[in-house]
């Protein structure tokens, strides 16, 4: 994101009331407010579309992530009345995702550190990405929901906490961890399903104070949406072991008056791309298959 357009140091003594414009003239503060939040919304870059046999393709994930703020070097009436909304909670700017596990299971924009031989904490470092290392503190503090897709090996009590650990000024209410259908143990040798990221009643805290709010999306293909229910009944039925702690101490539990939401989407049955894709005897023919997902809510106890 170009943000540091944002943060330059204008002269604002004189503004040009823009009066031979129409956009000014004609129409009122609240349209024009209305027509900036959509030029400022984040959308996905087509100019290098993510290819539909990746691990990291899925709805809402088709493309790099950016923003265009040419509107506010047009004139100064524009950023004044523009630059607020960039940060705005319904913007879609406030929501950042993360990758851990793998290089291969990440977007090319976000394996800048991976090179050299790192640490696994610092692999899944918060600054992973051309995007997110042009933060500020002032830009961290304005994530309103961080989202982690991680491998099963990658998501432990000691990642989170070494995490939200690097940035301080990262403070999300919101924190959703979505398992991929490629995340779960051994999926490639068509193993059962098998949640081993509990975080169990005298786990140590490791989100962030701030989370009021935790998500568990899990995902998985459409032979196997039965194991997934048993899966999310394991957790319903043991709630007190999967209640997620805060580092103050406080712990999220499932909310029982949310549903369990349920989506669904055509997705690869390849995964690589190219001559290197990797096909499977568990996976159906052709280049499609459904996956079944399921979201779960758990809330401050």
């Amino acid at each position: 994101m170009a943000s540091d357009m944002a943060v330059q140091t204008l002269d604002f003594c004189q503004v040009n009331p823009q009066s031979q414009s129409p956009l000014y003239m004609t129409f009122p503060v609240e349209m024009r407010l209305a027509i900036y939040a959509l030029v400022l919304a984040p959308f996905p870059d087509l100019k290098e579309p993510y290819s539909f046999e990746s691990y990291y393709y899925r709805p809402g994930y088709t493309a790099p992530k950016t923003n265009d703020l040419r509107l506010l070097g047009v004139c100064k009436r524009a950023y004044i009345e523009a630059k607020d909304l960039i940060w705005d909670p319904t913007s879609g700017n406030t929501e950042e995702a993360f990758w851990w596990g793998d290089h291969r299971r990440r977007p090319l924009d976000y394996r800048q550190r991976l090179s050299g031989a790192l640490r696994r904490e610092e692999r899944n470092h918060p600054l992973q990405s051309l995007r997110t290392k042009a933060f500020r503190d002032e830009h961290w503090s304005k994530i309103n929901k961080v989202e982690i897709f991680s491998q099963m090996y990658a998501c432990q009590s000691e990642a989170f906490k070494s995490f939200f650990d690097k940035v301080p000024s990262l403070q999300p209410k919101v924190v959703q961890l979505t398992i991929r259908y490629t995340d779960w143990w051994w999926w490639e040798e068509n193993q059962a399903l098998k949640l081993t990221i509990a975080p169990g009643k005298n786990s140590p805290g490791f989100l962030p104070n701030s989370c009021e709010t935790f998500l568990l999306e899990l995902e998985t293909i459409e032979s196997k949406k039965d194991q997934l229910k048993q899966q999310v009944k394991l957790i319903t039925d043991n709630k007190d072991v999967w209640k997620w702690p805060r580092m103050d101490g406080r712990r999220l539990a499932f909310d029982d008056e949310v549903m369990v939401k349920d989506w669904e989407w055509m997705g690869p049955t390849r995964f690589g791309g190219g001559a290197d894709a990797r096909t499977f005897d568990h996976h159906p023919s052709g280049d499609e298959m459904k996956y079944c997902v399921k979201i779960l809510t758990f809330k401050l106890c």
